[in-house]
């Protein structure tokens, strides 16, 4: 079953990255959205819609990640049988 991975900031990606599973979904939060500017590969990518809005990042989201709502968040969670906060 997939893990959804909670990144909150750039750094903490080095140790998520090399444990992601195809089946996995990514949500970047807070200042982890600032990674949602480039291409991620090796699950299902979102990033926070309102922290990338405050972070002025609206129009710089690669397109191979889907921005989430609140309630997106909440489905991710539902989706899931795990969920591992990634904080460096």
């Amino acid at each position: 079953m997939a893990t959804l991975h909670l990144v909150n900031k750039p750094a903490a990606w080095e140790g998520c990255h090399p444990l992601l599973d195809p089946k996995d979904a990514v949500l970047l939060i807070e200042d982890g959205t600032y990674l949602a500017q480039q291409a991620l590969n090796g699950a299902a990518f979102h990033a926070l819609e309102p922290d990338v809005r405050a972070r002025g990042l609206s129009r710089r989201v690669h397109p191979s990640i889907r921005t989430a709502s609140f309630d997106d968040f909440v489905r991710l969670v539902e989706s899931c049988e795990r969920v591992v906060t990634w904080s460096a």
